[in-house]
């Protein structure tokens, strides 16, 4: 009996080990393609943006106004429970900090700029397209790329 005892003591030890050192998984993920559907009252006919974030790391797809190609902006965000922040890589930050929230389906990305505009952008999951990704300029490179949306 009282190998039995050491024996679930043990397995119990080394159950609680695994739990303990799990990753802390607190912040909201927003891991995944995205689409900008809408923000504020700006007119989506003239915005076309796409985002990835994957595992720290973002890439922006963005073309506005009567632009011919998608520039493409990279750097590192965190979320830290709701709130996301990041710097592109030319080591600026993100125009603000934002609140975000995904809808039940996990298929609508909300973003509030914390910068006091309060502005909400609605993004839903959708794959960049192939030839956004193909075409895109990089833009710390191109030296008239437009402000980044984020």
């Amino acid at each position: 009996m009282k190998r039995f005892i050491y024996a679930f003591l043990a397995v119990s030890l080394a159950c609680l080990s695994f739990v303990s050192c799990q990753k802390d998984t607190d912040g909201i993920s927003v891991d995944g393609d995205w689409h900008l559907v809408s923000t504020g009252d700006l007119d989506m006919a003239d915005i076309d943006v796409y985002a990835t974030f994957s595992g720290g790391a973002f890439v922006l797809y963005q073309k506005t106004g009567d632009m011919a190609r998608f520039y493409r902006y990279e750097g590192t965000y965190s979320v830290a429970g709701d709130v996301l922040s990041g710097v592109y890589s030319d080591g600026s930050p993100l125009a603000s900090s934002y609140r975000v929230s995904l809808g039940d389906d996990g298929e609508t990305l909300e973003m509030t700029a914390l910068n006091g505009s309060d502005e909400l952008s609605t993004y839903e999951r959708a794959a960049v397209p192939a030839d956004v990704r193909e075409v895109s300029v990089p833009a710390l490179k191109s030296g008239s790329a437009p402000v980044p949306y984020l």
